[in-house]
């Protein structure tokens, strides 16, 4: 199962949800791929503690670009976790097509992961488009401010895009970061309910001291709180998008230096 988290804003959270679905999964057993693709490799440092990590000059998400380099897999921090790090050269793959990206990125359908879950950048491009169109789930985080609701008609059309292309694809808007005492942001979320209907989680994620602190401790916000019902939101968010997937007992295979054992088909390159 692919999980991509991605939204056109920046700034909503989305490498923290990635990374607590991702440690959630790991918790229940599940087998799981991180797959970083915003250069600045948020996600990366956030499961390894490595600063550098989207500075390695190999073995990095790039290489779902070349058929003929395996998909390489780094130990993270999280039980049954594992990391495809970022790249700071990733713009590169950006002047390449859109063709050329979902060929990438539909390789980790074949990897021997329960879960493969993607955090993109927030600007529109090929790294954002592409894992919208592999997902089996998308995850689209909102944070209940008049500014993103003044971008939820370019998340409708993207929604709309993405089910074009990716009939199949379960959505799930969430709502970040809401302060439960501003009126303000209760407004808007009874709003974005109306708006997103089934497509929006019932749990509404604030951002309260235990979030920073899990964050800075790199733990699950459930296990930082765990006596908190706005710290088992968080798992339950976690649970809801990850469904009733179970492991496969399949340990992931992580490939040598130079090894590989797939081979991609070419596809035609379009403009």
């Amino acid at each position: 199962m692919i999980i991509t988290i991605s939204n056109q804003k920046g700034g909503v959270g989305k490498t923290t949800i990635a990374v607590q679905i991702a440690a959630r999964a790991g918790e229940r057993g599940l087998k799981t791929l991180v797959v970083d693709l915003d250069g600045q490799g948020s996600a990366s440092y956030a499961v390894t503690g490595d600063v550098k990590a989207h500075r390695a000059a190999g073995q990095t998400v790039m290489d779902l670009w070349d058929a003929n380099k395996p998909i390489p897999a780094a130990e993270t921090r999280y039980e049954n976790v594992w990391l495809c790090r970022a790249s700071d050269k990733l713009d590169e793959v950006d002047r390449d097509t859109l063709t050329a990206a979902i060929t990438a990125l539909t390789r980790l359908k074949t990897v021997a992961y329960d879960v493969v879950l993607i955090d993109t950048p927030p600007a529109v491009g090929p790294r954002q488009v592409a894992p919208q169109i592999v997902a089996d789930v998308l995850v689209s985080p909102l944070e209940p401010d008049m500014l993103s609701t003044h971008g939820l008609s370019s998340l409708a059309r993207m929604l709309a895009a993405v089910v074009k292309m990716n009939p199949d694809v379960r959505r799930h808007a969430l709502i970040n970061r809401f302060r439960k005492v501003a009126l303000e942001q209760q407004k808007i979320v009874e709003g974005l309910r109306g708006a997103l209907k089934d497509t929006l989680l019932p749990q509404e994620l604030t951002e309260r001291e235990f979030v920073r602190h899990a964050r800075a401790r790199y733990r699950p916000v459930w296990l930082e709180a765990p006596r908190e019902p706005a710290a088992l939101a968080w798992r339950a968010m976690c649970d809801q998008v990850l469904g009733p997937v179970s492991g496969t007992g399949i340990a992931p295979v992580v490939p040598e230096d130079g090894a590989t054992n797939m081979k991609m088909a070419e596809q035609e390159e379009v403009a």
